[in-house]
């Protein structure tokens, strides 16, 4: 009897002790909140991606962030301005987006040579031009883009 309490009794800190040395890490786990950038993959609904192209929500993304950064350099972000925060802006066009860049049209993706080409043309648009309606922007009908 006394020998199975030992013997318990060192099986016993042994898992306490594996427990411990298991547990204990000198790096925090890498999560969304620690900063370490979690990638994800798009997948258009015609199946994984293909090489050269953007997803469509990618590409709705990358042009609401190019046309946000436009109005804010052009002082259009703001209180009293036409749009009250950097929020307010992304909403109106991630939401213009969708309608412009339809899923029944564009559900192939956007090439990625023709979205760079977008983003520079609406990065060098002056501030008396606007970012608006895409149709309007050199290189940035979504009817072109989608093809």
């Amino acid at each position: 009897m006394k020998t199975s309490k030992i013997i318990s009794a060192t099986l016993l800190g042994a898992g306490v002790t594996a427990l411990a040395i298991g547990c204990s890490s000198s790096e925090p786990p890498l999560t969304p909140a620690s900063g370490t950038l979690v990638e994800r993959t798009y997948y258009p609904e015609s199946g994984p991606p293909v090489a050269g192209l953007e997803g469509r929500e990618g590409a709705i993304f990358e042009l609401t962030r190019a046309r946000c950064d436009f109005e804010m350099r052009c002082m259009n972000v703001g209180i009293d301005r036409k749009y009250s925060h950097l929020d307010a802006c992304k909403y109106h066009f991630n939401t213009a987006g969708y309608d412009e860049f339809r899923a029944d049209q564009c559900w192939a993706g956007v090439p990625r040579a023709a979205l760079q080409s977008c983003v520079q043309s609406i990065d060098r648009l002056s501030c008396g031009d606007t970012a608006d309606d895409l149709d309007d922007v050199s290189g940035c009908d979504p009817d072109d883009l989608c093809s």
